[in-house]
Order: structure tokens, then sequence, then C-alpha cells
């Protein structure tokens, strides 16, 4: 059994040196070709990027709470009409 064993893993260690050498001697389609198609996809990412957040930003549906209506725009809960800047501006009152 030694001598089977040592026979076997011989011609595998020779078998595998050749196969390393000889049959995958450089990978095919590993160069700048990689690179140069990622840099073309980074575009379309960018693009496809900008264009879901102009659809977020545009879609009211999106990012306005359930209990928004266009009388509170701009305007904290609580506030009146048309007192915004006078109750932060008035230098009247204390």
């Amino acid at each position: 059994m030694y001598i089977l064993g040592v026979l076997f893993f011989t011609t595998s260690y020779l078998n595998y040196k050749w196969l390393f050498f000889y049959w995958h001697p450089t990978s095919h389609g590993f160069n700048e070709d990689i690179a140069l198609y990622s840099v073309t996809l980074m575009k379309f990412g960018v693009l496809f990027h900008m264009l879901m957040s102009l659809f977020m930003y545009t879609n009211r549906r999106v990012l306005t709470p359930k209990d928004y209506s266009p009388a509170q725009h701009y305007r904290p809960k609580g506030e009146e009409p048309g007192k915004f800047f006078a109750r932060r501006f008035d230098r009247q009152q204390p």
C-alpha cells in the first residue's frame, strides 16, 4: 500500500504541476476589458440612482406624512397662518 500511495501522490503532483503551468497559463478575459465594462455599468448605475431619487422627491405619496394638509405647508404644527414671522421677529413681545 505504501508503494501505491507514493505512486499515486507522485503522479498526482506531477499532473497538477503540468496542468498549472501548461493548461492554465493565463486567464481569458481578465484584462482591461473588465475595468472598462465596469465603468460603463457605473454610468448606468448613476443614471438609475438619479432617476430613482428624482422619483422619490417628486412623488408626494412617498415622502408625505398621512396627517399632512396643504394648509400646513412649511409651517410647524399648531402654528396659525400668517403668524410665523410675527411671532419670531416681533420686538414688542418679551
